[in-house]
C-alpha cells in the first residue's frame, strides 16, 4: 500500500475480505521505503473493550471514500497475536509472533 505519510492512513476504516468492519488505523509500519506501508496497527471495534492488532498491509486496498481493505477474515485478525507496543530501544509493533502467523498466508 503507497502512501504520502501516516496521515495519510490514520484513523481510515479497515474491512476485511468479505466487507466487515474491523475498526480504524491508528498507526503504521513502513517497510525500507518510507511511501510504502508493510503493516497496518488496527483498533479492533466491537464487543467488550478495543484491542490491537498488526495487520500486513502488501494486500490491502482503499476505495475512493478512503477506506481499507485487508485480505484477511475478521476471525482470522482476531485470533492474531497481540502486537508488541512500541517502547525505548523499540519503534516497530511488528515481533517474530505476529510474523509467523501471517507468513503462511503471504505478508
Amino acid at each position: 500500500m503507497k502512501i504520502q505519510g501516516s496521515e495519510q492512513v490514520a484513523g481510515r476504516l479497515v474491512r476485511d475480505g468479505d466487507g466487515r468492519r474491523l475498526g480504524r488505523v491508528i498507526g503504521i509500519e513502513c517497510a525500507p521505503d518510507p511511501y510504502t506501508v508493510a503493516w497496518l496497527l488496527v483498533a479492533l471495534t466491537g464487543p467488550g473493550r478495543k484491542r490491537l492488532r498488526a495487520v500486513p498491509a502488501r494486500a490491502a486496498r482503499s476505495d475512493d471514500r478512503g477506506v481499507v481493505y485487508v485480505p484477511f477474515r475478521r476471525g482470522q485478525v482476531l485470533r492474531s497475536p497481540v502486537p508488541a507496543r512500541p517502547g525505548p530501544g523499540r519503534a516497530d509493533f511488528v515481533d517474530d509472533e505476529v510474523d509467523a502467523y501471517y507468513a503462511p498466508v503471504g505478508r
